[in-house]
């Protein structure tokens, strides 16, 4: 393995880590390892993931270790997930924790900031 830091995306369903990782894939010839996985694919016991990643042009599955950070794409509500891994690899490892918002709540914060000239209005219903 690349003696690069791995990391692993976090998704919400197995149809969407092949997705998520091409939108990385970009970042190919940094010195980094990408996989992808859900929070079904964690084998807690056995302190591994089942994810995929791209090698050599070819999308493959495999066992990994846990990452050393985790992109959180999986847009939950519940954290117990992000809370079990930042246990287990350390705090301030997972990014993008907070990825579900209430729209009226953001409306209203953003009516307040000096973005307000460009929201767009809107109601509440």
């Amino acid at each position: 393995m690349e003696s690069g830091p791995l990391i692993g995306i976090l998704v919400a369903k197995r149809n969407s880590r092949k997705r998520s990782l091409e939108l990385y894939q970009r970042y190919h010839n940094l010195n980094l390892k990408l996989y992808a996985f859900t929070p079904a694919d964690i084998l807690w016991k056995e302190q591994r993931i089942i994810g995929l990643s791209l090698r050599k042009g070819i999308w493959k599955q495999s066992s990994f270790p846990f990452p050393h950070v985790v992109y959180n794409r999986s847009f939950n509500k519940k954290l117990i997930t992000i809370q079990r891994l930042e246990k287990t690899i350390g705090k301030k490892k997972c990014f993008n924790n907070i990825n579900f918002f209430n729209k009226w709540d953001l409306y209203n914060l953003l009516k307040q900031s000096n973005l307000k000239p460009y929201v767009p209005d809107t109601f509440f219903i």
